[in-house]
């Protein structure tokens, strides 16, 4: 009689365990489309630029989201300075910016984690690098 108690408890256990096993499984992938479709509602725009870019000028406003009447003419009007257009000379303008930035940001990283500490005792601007990371105790160490 015991046997057949066990075998009926144990019966209901696979069936609840097979459920929550399903049940993960639906939320697993619930999770990946959700995740895919907003992927594919956040690329959409860059992709419609792209098409666009190398689209003729007559053809901009043409609704077919595939490649259609392909051109290199919209990058030698931008690239062009016959125009007035100086937009090389602004891209070299912002690369060179970035690098800048970059830098000077790595330096003063570099110096922070070196314990220099002349960078957290001027005044306002420079003192939150003293208090962030905050630190959980006064035993905390970098």
């Amino acid at each position: 009689m015991t046997t057949a108690t066990a075998t009926q408890d144990t019966k209901p256990d696979t069936h609840v365990k097979t459920k929550a096993r399903n049940r993960k499984r639906w939320e697993s992938a619930r999770t990946y489309v959700f995740a895919a479709l907003i992927v594919f509602w956040c690329l959409l725009p860059a992709y419609w630029m792209v098409v666009t870019a190398f689209r003729d000028v007559g053809f901009t406003y043409d609704s077919t989201p595939f490649f259609s009447h392909v051109t290199l003419d919209n990058f030698r009007a931008a690239f062009s300075t016959d125009t007035g257009n100086h937009l090389t000379r602004a891209l070299i303008n912002s690369l060179i910016v970035g690098v800048i930035t970059t830098v000077i940001s790595l330096l003063f990283g570099i110096l922070r984690r070196m314990r220099w500490h002349a960078l957290t005792s001027a005044p306002s601007t420079w003192s939150w690098g003293s208090s962030w990371p905050p630190r959980c105790s006064p035993a905390w160490r970098w």
